[in-house]
């Protein structure tokens, strides 16, 4: 399960959104810049883990939130 196919700029954004009513989130100890980073290696390993779900036969789910 990952999100490998998303855009780093809409992650973010839902993340924000997610921590708007969570004062203990994670992300309000980062700046948007370093979230940014972060978002994307989470992005590049959901990739690599998509990769190995094919090559092994496990299935994998794309977790992109509908607009």
């Amino acid at each position: 399960m990952g999100y490998p196919n998303t855009d780093p700029e809409r992650k973010l954004h839902e993340i924000h959104k997610a921590a708007l009513d969570d004062s203990c989130c994670w992300s309000h100890q980062m700046e948007d810049l370093e979230l940014l980073r972060t978002v994307q290696s989470f992005i590049s390993l959901s990739q690599v883990i998509e990769r190995d779900c094919v090559r092994y036969g496990f299935p994998f789910f794309d977790r992109v939130v509908a607009k």
